[in-house]
């Protein structure tokens, strides 16, 4: 069992150590986002409702402000049970970031990919500088997409081979929830991700259906998925974020 175990305790401990070391002075300051995020909690702490007074985590319809729903609501108890501090501001996502890997590990393993490749992408996806920073700050993008991503798990379990009803119930019903948690927690991943859930439902279901044609309709779906982003590329808003990318702001 331990060694069946290793590969992902040893992943796991290489997630932690650099999303943790310094998470109380590394990064030194919060954006803009961040403080509207922490102060939005504990307005939820605090009052039960957002700053608007118009949205309570109770309510069955969206709110109607700039900033997701489930975000603050996601980044509360660590907020309410830590001392105020830039450590309880970004210990959930630094949670959350390590166990990312894992869950891309889980995913690749649900669609037929081989161990070496699944475990090689967890191990490089646990010390991508890229993935490091956002695990370290109090951003919702990296909250929003370990939910969509725990939902894609259940969602290949709802098409898989095993026809047992309380499997595809338990599979459906948690499909559902963390699919919604991520889809109410970030709004700028509502133009593209739940497009590719669409993807990776009929991937999955052709991968038990005709296992044979996966990796040609694998490659019609990246192309047309590409081709779908690269619409957004040109627009105004998504150009302007650019320039908070240093290196893309340089290389014009």
């Amino acid at each position: 069992m331990f060694k069946r175990l290793f590969p992902y305790i040893l992943l796991l401990a290489i997630s932690l150590v650099p999303r943790f070391v310094s998470l109380s002075t590394v990064p030194t300051s919060l954006s803009h986002d961040e403080v509207d995020l922490i102060i939005q909690a504990h307005s939820v702490r605090l009052t039960g409702k957002d700053l608007s007074g118009s949205w309570s985590p109770l309510s069955l319809l969206p709110n109607a402000a700039i900033m997701a729903e489930l975000g603050p609501v996601i980044n509360l108890p660590a907020l309410s049970l830590l001392p105020n501090s830039l450590f309880s501001a970004h210990v959930t996502t630094a949670i959350l970031g390590s166990c990312y890997p894992l869950l891309i590990v889980l995913l690749l393993f649900s669609w037929g990919v081989s161990k070496q490749v699944a475990c090689l992408s967890g191990f490089m996806l646990a010390l991508s500088p890229w993935h490091l920073l956002f695990s370290r700050t109090t951003l919702e993008q990296p909250t929003s997409l370990f939910f969509y991503t725990l939902s894609w798990i259940f969602l290949s379990k709802i098409f898989s081979k095993n026809k047992n009803l309380k499997v595809f119930l338990l599979s459906t019903f948690s499909f559902i929830i963390f699919y919604l948690i991520g889809f109410y927690t970030y709004h700028g991943y509502k133009f593209a991700l739940p497009l590719l859930t669409v993807f990776v439902a009929i991937f999955n279901y052709f991968k038990s259906t005709n296992p044979k044609k996966t990796k040609i309709l694998a490659v019609v779906l990246i192309l047309i998925a590409s081709l779908y982003l690269r619409t957004y590329l040109n627009q105004s808003s998504y150009v302007g974020r650019q320039s908070e990318i240093i290196f893309l702001d340089q290389s014009r």
